[in-house]
């Protein structure tokens, strides 16, 4: 196991698990084959009944950098996995990995490159999707992401870098939310601590290839929408409502009607269609 002796940072990365031990392992592989050798890895399982534990053993064995395995004898939910993987981290800074996706080689050199020499706290960068044979680019796009563009869309997506006090400091994933968790802590991560800034590269892979569900079912996603307009009723204005409502429709696969394009059309919201169309020409 390697032990880093210079000065780079420490950074923790935490990955929620449930029932899905070979996935799980090509994604912990992802982070042993890191650029950036100061790493520890917090698991926590949730409530797994399959052979993730035997996985995360064989996994310890020969990683490169800690594991940290955390255990819920029943499902609580991705939310409260990652949160226990947060308040057990030890890393000055933190980010995350799903279960069934992949970093390539560079993302946590790039992040640390954008934290350390330009200052930056709180960094997101672009996806690859892979189908298990080929890789294809995401819409791709870099430069700051303010807290005023956060009320109009989750302009960060399901990842995100920062300090580890910052997202200490914000009460870490809402687990009342039954969906929109990611784009709930983000908001109030910019609340509290300002811009974000995404890079231009593509260090995130998104496994599409395995058949499993991804996406909130359609029932939980709007009760999610609901649930995240009035808990920061405050924070938006009606045309930004407007916006978060059709991106709530767009998100669920739903038609949507002319008629309610038309009441709620605006600038931010032309541009945010525009690059949602386009991200469902990749898998």
């Amino acid at each position: 196991m390697e032990n880093s002796n210079n000065s780079e940072p420490l950074v923790s990365v935490y990955i929620p698990t449930h029932n899905r031990a070979t996935l799980l392992k090509k994604a912990v592989s992802s982070i042993f084959f890191q650029s950036y050798r100061n790493i520890e890895i917090l698991i926590c399982d949730d409530g797994s009944t399959d052979n993730t534990k035997s996985t995360v053993d064989d996994l310890k064995a020969s990683s490169p950098f800690p594991i940290i395995y955390i255990k819920n004898e029943s499902p609580m939910g991705a939310c409260n996995a990652r949160n226990r993987c947060i308040s057990a981290a030890s890393g000055e800074y933190i980010t995350g990995l799903d279960d069934d996706d992949q970093f390539s080689k560079d993302r946590i050199s790039i992040f640390i490159h954008e934290a350390c020499i330009n200052g930056r706290d709180i960094i997101s960068a672009n996806h690859e999707f892979s189908d298990g044979k080929t890789l294809k680019k995401g819409p791709a796009y870099s430069g700051e992401i303010t807290f005023d563009d956060m009320k109009y869309k989750n302009h960060i997506g399901n990842q995100i870098f920062t300090k580890t006090k910052y997202i200490r400091e914000i009460g870490g994933f809402d687990e009342d939310l039954p969906a929109w968790q990611d784009y709930d802590a983000w908001f109030r991560l910019l609340k509290k601590h300002g811009n974000s800034f995404r890079v231009s590269a593509s260090t995130y892979i998104v496994n599409v290839d395995h058949g499993g569900n991804r996406i909130s079912t359609s029932s939980k996603a709007y009760k999610g929408h609901l649930m995240f307009l009035e808990k920061h009723a405050l924070e938006l204005s009606e045309n930004q409502v407007k916006s978060l409502r059709l991106m709530d429709l767009i998100n669920r696969g739903q038609k949507v009607p002319f008629s309610f394009i038309v009441k709620n059309i605006s600038k931010k919201n032309i541009i945010s269609m525009i690059k949602l169309s386009l991200s469902r020409i990749v898998p």
